[in-house]
């Protein structure tokens, strides 16, 4: 159930729950072990070319603030209540009353969907290393020349970027494309710290959920009305269906396996960069 109505208190239980991410981060893994509690899963639903609902939306990443207008917002609510349904927007338990979405695509709207709309909202964050190294393994492109304009548009350089020594410079030069995704990652991470959206959303860490998946999960479902059953704990030991390619040999390690793939001039690349964000303690998980 999503409104724009405040709940009572005995209603948490029937709130939608939304999970808000970078892409690579994991938050497939998570929405799915969410859903596994019997909730309908809501997989992407702004996928603009998944979903030919949102197809003339501007382009990903989406910048609203609260009290503005979001042209959008009637769509985006049927998005969100799962009623445009199509195979790729609804995955798991079709029909559940109860929704889970998996958004990778909204972290900059958090603000103006926090203000709109009663949900659980829950943020998962994963090393910026290990982010990349996934983007570079996986073959996603992102673009330097939109990372450059990306950071040169006023709604975002003036308040989040012009504070930051050196950001707003990397706009000026060309840019490399390990480069790219870690800028990428920071304007996704850094627009709702700096609003101090983190504090108003039960936080994840991704490393700490692959090292302690239960007691991560536990207090998560806690917090968000979920019960913890059998296939719960089922899918949180295995991978989701968006999980990347790798040798499913012994010793395997998603919160280190990215030394595998960037060469030391890339890590020092994204090292640098994510510190000019200021957004190196995610560094260290």
């Amino acid at each position: 159930m999503i409104t724009g109505q405040p709940m009572r208190q005995d209603e948490s239980r029937d709130k939608n729950i939304l999970v808000f991410g970078a892409g690579r981060s994991g938050t497939t893994w998570l929405a799915q072990t969410i859903a596994a509690a019997g909730l309908e899963l809501v997989f992407e639903p702004m996928n603009s070319q998944m979903v030919p609902e949102c197809r003339d939306w501007k382009p990903h990443p989406l910048l609203f603030r609260k009290g503005e207008s979001f042209p959008w917002k009637d769509t985006f609510t049927e998005l969100l209540e799962g009623r445009i349904r199509s195979d790729w927007t609804i995955r798991d338990n079709p029909g559940a009353e109860r929704k889970v979405v998996k958004l990778i695509r909204a972290n900059l709207m958090i603000e103006w969907i926090l203000e709109t709309y009663d949900v659980h909202p829950v943020f998962i964050i994963r090393n910026p290393l290990a982010v990349v190294a996934s983007m570079k393994k996986e073959g996603w492109e992102i673009s330097p020349k939109w990372i450059n304009k990306l950071l040169s548009a006023p709604r975002l350089r003036d308040p989040f970027f012009s504070t930051l020594p050196g950001v707003v410079e990397m706009a000026g030069r060309e840019l490399g494309a390990i480069e790219a995704k870690a800028i990428f990652w920071c304007i996704l991470n850094t627009v709702p710290q700096q609003l101090g959206l983190f504090e108003r959303m039960h936080m994840v860490l991704y490393e700490a959920l692959c090292r302690d998946p239960e007691g991560i999960f536990i207090d998560l479902a806690g917090k968000t009305a979920i019960p913890v059953t059998p296939p719960v704990l089922d899918q949180l030991r295995r991978p989701s269906f968006m999980a990347g390619s790798f040798d499913a040999q012994t010793g395997y390690d998603p919160t280190s396996a990215w030394r595998n793939t960037l060469t030391p001039a890339e890590v020092k690349a994204v090292e640098r960069i994510v510190r000019q964000f200021r957004l190196d303690e995610f560094m260290a998980s």
